[in-house]
């Protein structure tokens, strides 16, 4: 039986008076964190294989963490070797209820390494995801290029 950590992080910034929840989850494939309401980061264990039923576990939590509301990922591979099976590939890109109920806004990776960016680019070419798909080398890029997609979401939706 695998255990699921749940852990809340409590900051309190003087200067707005306001509390930031981030909750991390994690299972047994990977390290998921709620940085924001609609923005999630993915960090897969390192060397691991990534099956079919770890991708369930993924969008189980993405799904928790969405509040039925689309999410922006960065997904980290800094440092780190993951392989995906293809049928966990499938699931993700064509089978997965967050993909489904397009619930993935956008979707950012993080790559730092040439072995990964050959798998990512492979993966690109047969399992086409049906959301918004970059690859970045450096994390602020990645994150200004989720926090710039969200801010244009907000202006189409007000």
């Amino acid at each position: 039986m695998n255990l699921t950590v749940l852990i809340f992080k409590a900051y309190f910034f003087q200067s707005e008076s306001v509390f930031l929840f981030q909750m991390i989850r994690e299972i047994p494939c990977a390290i998921v964190s709620k940085l924001d309401h609609d923005l999630i980061k993915i960090v897969y264990k390192d060397n691991y294989q990534v099956e079919l039923e770890d991708a369930k576990m993924v969008d189980a939590v993405f799904q928790e963490f969405s509040n039925d509301k689309p999410l922006y990922v960065l997904m980290d591979t800094s440092g780190r070797y993951s392989v995906f099976s293809s049928e966990a590939q499938r699931f993700f890109t064509h089978e997965a209820s967050m993909t489904l109920q397009n619930k993935i806004a956008v979707f950012a990776i993080l790559i730092n390494s040439l072995p990964n960016r050959l798998l990512v680019r492979f993966y690109l070419a047969f399992f086409r995801p049906r959301y918004p798909f970059e690859i970045f080398k450096k994390e602020e890029d990645a994150l200004l290029f989720l926090n710039t997609m969200r801010l244009k979401k907000s202006d189409e939706v007000a």
